[in-house]
């Protein structure tokens, strides 16, 4: 039983006993009871694997669901998806209870097999490249694209190079970018946070970002949320700052803080690794250009 922060009884049910359930098999993950204390609210929030049905017992609040805001009070129900942001604001001046059940699956046995494969190719990805174009690209000076694939006679084709040289183009365009950045405009990079389905597998992305940017990656338990869920944190802070609130210090206070996260930094080989990469990206530039000429229709 928790009861911190608010008056709280929380029961929750453990995932062993899901596991008797037939496979993807949705269940019960918890039941909590809140009687919420003058001026407590939560800050903007997500499950990312759990659904919630929230129903009112008594009182009235302001209730968020991604972009959009309602006024509930006794007897509504909240339907609240997993990866939806939400939060909730009671009115102060009276009493107000919740009941809240949320409803989740096991998470899947096996991660993806092939990200965890490009855990096993050789830092530079063994002479192999990969341009993931499937249009223009500014940074790179491409007005369309052609995805395309190369390799050498001695290159060593092997499926982690291969695996790994897909994960690594997906962050060439990122990795130039970034050196403009720190480059020409000499903003300095401590660290990262990251988010989207790259990094959905746990420390795969995530190694390999940070040895493109050679700082330390975080991902937080909502990793599986890419843009969506950025433009709805920057709605929010549109909406609900306070008066002279930074960005970063919304996010920090309001938003991450709490947040379960891990912190990975890449080892050195793995960044060295990549810059032989990037550096055989770019001279190769001129095959991209080439099978677009040569390909289009």
């Amino acid at each position: 039983m928790d009861t911190t922060g608010f008056n709280r009884h929380r029961f929750v049910f453990s995932e062993e006993d899901a596991r008797a359930l037939p496979w993807n098999q949705p269940y019960l993950a918890y039941v909590c009871y809140s009687d919420w204390t003058d001026g407590f609210h939560r800050m903007m929030h997500m499950h990312k694997d759990t659904g919630e049905i929230l129903l009112i017992l008594k009182g009235h609040s302001r209730y968020a669901v991604g972009l959009h805001r309602y006024q509930v009070s006794r007897g509504d129900v909240i339907l609240c998806s997993p990866g939806m942001l939400h939060d909730e604001r009671p009115e102060t001046d009276e009493l107000y209870q919740t009941l809240c059940i949320g409803v989740k699956k096991l998470p899947d046995a096996e991660q993806p097999l092939l990200f965890r494969k490009a855990l096993e190719g050789e830092p530079d990805c063994g002479g192999l490249l990969s341009y993931n174009y499937f249009s223009g690209e500014g940074v790179t000076g491409l007005d369309a694209g052609c995805p395309l694939f190369l390799r050498t006679p001695t290159s060593r084709f092997t499926l982690a190079n291969f695996m790994r040289t897909h994960l690594l183009s997906a962050l060439a365009t990122l990795k130039i970018g970034l050196d403009i950045l720190t480059g020409e405009e000499h903003i300095q990079i401590d660290r990262l946070y990251a988010h989207g389905g790259y990094f959905k597998t746990p420390g795969v992305g995530q190694r390999m970002l940070s040895a493109a940017a050679a700082v330390p990656v975080s991902v937080m338990e909502t990793a599986g949320e890419g843009g969506p869920y950025g433009m709805a944190l920057l709605a929010a802070y549109q909406v609900w700052r306070e008066p002279g609130e930074a960005l970063e210090d919304y996010l920090d206070r309001k938003v991450f803080a709490g947040a379960e996260s891990r912190e990975l930094m890449a080892e050195e080989a793995e960044i060295h690794g990549f810059e032989r990469f990037l550096s055989r990206y770019r001279r190769a530039l001129p095959a991209e250009r080439a099978a677009l000429e040569t390909l289009e229709e």
